[in-house]
């Protein structure tokens, strides 16, 4: 009899599902290696020459833009009416530093040919084109500035700190391009006696109350537009910048 119910607990143990030990983990999931599908097609040289034609089309785009808007600005050696401080933005902006100097300083040179406004090319002024573009590109984009923006989790905040960006590109670009690299371009050639300070000097205050407000609209106009489009920008130089990866 104790042998028949030995047997028939054996068999029980037999048919019984196992029972997981405390030990065994059986909450984990399956871990799957999620990967981005690619194609087979595209190859590391198709991906660069995918990439170069961007650069190349982007900037050849802003170049037009800042040769159009260079045209039409009216220039005299105390006042220049002038909106390429805006376009040659967003040049920074979307290029970067390096490719949104070459698309602003090529922007200037070729509006310059299209409308010289009987003035001789300035070099110098050429090279401030250029910093309207680089400033922005390297604070917009710098790698800490975005982390900080990213960690921001309220709106007004980050309005206030990509405002606060536009003040701070806009402040160094008076200081650099208009106040510094443009007046002495301007004193160097137009000045009967480029060497003396004061002579300098009186001409930077004669020309800075003129150019304030020039620069203030096109602070304004580009705030206007980077708020008013933001994702749309955005979502272009997310394109421009992962065809660069």
């Amino acid at each position: 009899m104790d042998k028949r119910k030995s047997d028939f607990s054996l068999a029980q143990q037999e048919i019984a599902p196992c029972k997981p030990s405390v030990t065994d983990d059986v909450t984990q999931p399956t871990v799957f290696n999620e990967q981005e599908p690619t194609s087979g097609n595209v190859t590391p040289k198709k991906r660069t020459r995918r990439s170069a034609t961007l650069k190349i089309t982007y900037t050849a785009v802003f170049i037009a833009l800042s040769a159009a808007l260079n045209s039409l600005s009216k220039n005299s050696p105390v006042f220049s009416l002038s909106f390429t401080y805006t376009i040659d933005f967003f040049a920074g902006l979307f290029l970067g530093p390096v490719y949104g100097f070459f698309a602003a300083f090529w922007g200037d040179l070729i509006g310059f040919f299209v409308n010289s406004g009987g003035y001789p090319y300035l070099p110098i002024t050429g090279i401030s084109s250029g910093f309207l573009a680089f400033i922005p590109g390297a604070l917009m984009n710098a790698r800490f500035l975005e982390r900080a923006y990213a960690r921001l989790k309220k709106v007004n905040q980050r309005i206030l700190f990509k405002s606060a960006q536009i003040i701070v590109c806009m402040l160094l670009i008076t200081v650099v391009c208009t106040a510094g690299l443009n007046t002495y371009s301007l004193f160097v050639t137009f000045s009967t006696r480029p060497k003396d300070l004061t002579n300098f000097l009186a001409y930077l205050f004669a020309r800075l109350p003129a150019q304030l407000p020039i620069i203030a609209m096109n602070t304004v106009i580009i705030a206007l537009v980077y708020f008013s489009f933001e994702k749309q920008l955005l979502k272009i130089k997310h394109t421009y910048d992962s065809a660069k990866q």
